[in-house]
């Protein structure tokens, strides 16, 4: 017998789901955000004896089966009379005798509906032996878990689940099922934190977002295993999660709901040689084999491309009641007589290294945002809208962002301006009995479809949809309002976004909504919750929700000097004050084929503070963000003045690593720095001596008396040299000078460590009166163990970065030597 199941994420909800099981029936998941049809189709359908829910949760699902005469017998289990009857019932196990016949490996555990090629919805059939195997094969994996706190986060009608449940219930492992929704990202990722979860399952698409969210609210990293699934999955964002969690267990698992989750999965870690390359879908499961054959069921060779069929303990039954189509599926093993094969209808290929590599579909099945679709079932339900003759659909952009765009032919005399032509409507419309991830972004009207000559659809011929809003126009004005316009565009595709458009409406969804949010945070530094989106889902409505927020300034340590170039990207390292855009000049006279990237303190341009680090500390944060533009070396690292010695504490942080650095550019840096505390008369008097010793350097007429015209003076000073930008706010100078004055506690009890790096040394000569001459300090012999070379360059200390004869020096010098190592390292 079938059990539906439709409760909230719940301690109840387990329960129910174990009594179930405990009982010999199998459980059917019903989501309750699913529309009332599609609910009501999955009850009829599977012949549900019972239906355990509570009041309120798919009431418009059970009054279209009342109005149908079809409704199972209800149990809610937050009724009164319930509770009463749970009360008075044996607490002893349930033996065989009780149940209505024995219960075996091979009985009926659970349902899950997929979607279905010829329109309608289709039930997998799985046996507890098929879980059982899975379960197994996965504690294999990692088996030290029983210590772990485990989440439930995927959906119970999501095959993942079977995973975040009895994957802990069968080790000894907590299982955590109160987090908040992944609606709301930032939420979500405190809650791992405060919560300590350990073990986790999490989409392929937010992984860099959760990752990007812990690193810049600095919660505490709590996970040691993850487990992610997609066919195309790029390593980067995996390495990003590794890098700010505890190196987790991450697992790729791959495998379609008919083999019981996982059919073959690959073990990943944070390789940074592999971050530009896309993870593989691994090697098979244990009990379980794959093969990639020919039309003829002929096995192929490595590296050529086959269709993938799976065989082994995972597979199910086949669809229930669809006899048909589970032979079409199921196919006889003619490698093991008596066994069968599910042919997947994945396009996949062998690795020289006996791995798994995913290349894509062969029928019209796709997948978006992680789920499989048959296009099928869609078209069936758009043919089904008064008005709609033809459609066909696509899924349109690049792997991972994929969107379907529906095509349409009108009925013959339905005029163009009618329902059919509102996207919005047909969103309505399908919504009522399609889940929103089967739901078109975008809908096309055409006078037919496009045909080749031999009558076939030319799908190269169908247009890209241009998505705009719908209504009267009204143009985004304010800041604001042009911001959220643009990121609804760039989201959604959409040409044209007034202030009346809906995100939603222009096919925004939930993955993309939480892309908007983090874009919002990153530009404006303001903290929306995920939840704004979907009460505020206009252009209009969310600027202003935004406006109202203060703004959070985020520190961002990556500053681009300059992008572009053939060499190896220059890294420049900040001087007390901490701003990167003092080496402009610089990168400006390298030119155009110098990738240079600026690094930038705390404390200058966002709402931080830096007096609690250490050398050490700064140079730990600059390695990560150097990793994110360069994930492994050679390396070049550039420093002038307290600069060079974060420069070349990243040095020997990025040897301990494994990484090599080529050269290591300082500019007048001395050695050694007093090791005296930090005594302030007070910041406002220590910022006024230093605004008065740096005009000295770069002015000669009368200084103002008051701190705000010296402070206007000096900004004016520092545009004119090339070592801020034109308009720079006054808060990044201001930030600058209080930088500057906290310079010393970076530096307290700090001695450099020896590293292997050829240090390049450029010394100033001349010596103005704010000036110490360096003398010994500037000998880094003792700090490498490469000869050092040293180069003298005729200006002081405070004029290295803005005299030209210095910083066009300095860079003939560093164009010479990476072009050199260039010529050596190239064949």
């Amino acid at each position: 017998q079938i059990v539906a199941l439709a409760l909230p994420r719940s301690v109840e909800m387990v329960v129910a789901l174990l009594a179930v099981l405990k009982s010999g029936a199998a459980y059917l998941p019903l989501d309750p955000d699913y529309p009332a049809a599609r609910l009501a189709f999955m009850l009829t359908d599977s012949r549900a004896t019972l239906l355990i829910t509570q009041t309120g949760v798919i009431e418009e699902a059970l009054d279209a089966l009342h109005a149908s005469g079809t409704t199972p017998p209800v149990l809610e289990l937050n009724n009164a009379s319930t509770q009463a009857t749970l009360a008075k019932l044996d607490q002893a196990p349930v033996t065989q005798a009780e149940r209505v016949s024995p219960l075996t490996p091979q009985n009926l555990s659970y349902l899950i509906y997929t979607s279905g090629s010829t329109g309608t919805p289709k039930a997998v059939s799985i046996a507890h032996q098929n879980t059982v195997s899975f379960l197994n094969a996965f504690a294999a994996v990692n088996p030290n878990r029983a210590t772990m706190r485990g989440a439930l986060s995927a959906p119970l009608g999501f095959d993942v689940s079977i995973w975040d449940i009895f994957g802990r219930l069968t080790n000894g492992s907590s299982l955590v099922v109160d987090l908040p929704s992944m609606t709301d990202l930032h939420l979500f990722a405190e809650a791992i934190s405060e919560k300590e979860i350990s073990s986790i399952y999490l989409p392929a698409a937010i992984v860099p977002m959760l990752a990007n969210i812990w690193k810049d609210a600095k919660l505490k990293p709590t996970l040691s295993e993850v487990l992610t699934g997609a066919d195309v999955l790029e390593h980067k964002p995996i390495a990003t999660i590794a890098a700010y969690s505890q190196q987790p267990v991450i697992v790729n698992g791959y495998g379609p709901t008919e083999c019981t989750t996982c059919s073959s999965w690959i073990v990943v870690d944070n390789d940074s040689s592999l971050v530009n390359h896309r993870v593989p879908i691994g090697r098979p499961i244990q009990n379980t084999q794959i093969y990639i054959l020919d039309a003829s069921l002929n096995p192929l060779p490595v590296g050529v491309a086959g269709e993938l069929y799976i065989t082994g303990a995972g597979l199910a039954r086949g669809y229930l009641g669809r006899s048909g189509l589970t032979a079409e599926r199921f196919v006889a093993n003619p490698f093991t007589p008596g066994t069968r094969m599910y042919r997947s209808g994945d396009l996949a290929r062998w690795t020289e290294g006996g791995l798994l590599e995913y290349l894509g579909r062969i029928d019209a099945q796709v997948k978006i945002r992680g789920f499989r679709i048959e296009l099928g079932e869609i078209e069936a339900a758009l043919v089904a809208i008064p008005g709609i003759a033809q459609c066909t659909l696509l899924a349109r952009g690049e792997d991972g962002a994929k969107q379907l765009v529906a095509y349409l032919v009108a009925d013959e005399g339905v005029a163009a301006d009618a329902t059919i032509s509102e996207a919005s409507t047909l969103r309505t419309l399908l919504s009522t009995t399609l889940p929103d991830y089967m739901v078109p972004a975008a809908f096309v009207l055409l006078e037919s479809l496009p045909l080749t000559p031999n009558g076939k659809l030319d799908v190269r011929a169908l247009p890209a949809p241009e998505i705009t809003g719908e209504g009267e126009y009204r143009a985004p004005v304010t800041e604001h309002e042009q911001l959220v316009a643009r990121l609804f565009a760039e989201l959604t595709g959409a040409t044209r976004v007034g202030l009346d458009d809906n995100f939603f409406a222009l096919g925004g969804h939930s993955l993309l909504a939480m892309r908007l949010i983090s874009e919002v945070r990153a530009r404006t530094g303001r903290e929306l919750a995920l939840r704004t989106l979907f009460e505020y889902s206009t252009v209009e409505e969310f600027a202003s929700k935004l406006k109202e927020l203060p703004i959070q300034r985020m520190y961002q340590p990556l500053l681009p000097l300059n992008k572009t170039g053939s060499l190896p990207p220059l890294f420049c390292f900040p001087p007390a004050g901490g701003i990167a855009t003092v080496y402009k000049n610089l990168s400006d006279e390298l030119g155009k084929e110098h990738p240079v990237w600026g690094l930038q303190a705390r404390g200058v341009d966002d709402d931080e503070d830096q007096t609690d680090q250490t050398i050490s500390d700064a140079a730990r944060t600059y390695v990560k963000a150097i990793k994110e533009v360069q994930p492994q070396g050679p390396y070049y690292l550039m420093g002038m003045s307290l600069g060079g010695t974060l420069a070349h504490e990243a040095a020997v942080q990025l040897e301990e690593h494994g990484d090599t650095v080529a050269a290591l550019f300082l500019m007048d840096t001395a050695n050694s720095y007093p090791q005296t505390e930090y005594d302030s008369k007070s910041e406002n008097e220590d910022m006024s001596e230093l605004l008065i010793n740096q005009l000295k350097d770069t002015t000669d007429q009368d200084l103002p008396p008051a701190f705000d015209d010296m402070l206007n003076l000096f900004q004016r000073k520092w545009e004119e040299l090339g070592l801020i930008p034109v308009g720079t706010p006054k808060s990044y100078v201001l930030g600058a000078l209080k930088n500057s004055v906290q310079s010393s506690n970076l530096t307290r009890n700090y001695s450099p460590k020896k590293c292997h790096a050829n240090i390049v040394y450029f010394g100033a000569t001349e010596f103005s009166s704010q000036d110490t001459p360096l003398e010994d300090l500037s000998n880094w012999q003792p700090f490498t163990d490469q000869p050092v070379r040293h180069y003298d360059v005729p200006v002081s200390h405070a004029q290295m970065l803005w005299q030209p004869v210095s910083y066009k020096l300095i860079a003939s010098k560093v164009h010479e030597i990476m072009t050199t190592h260039k010529q050596k390292q190239t064949p």
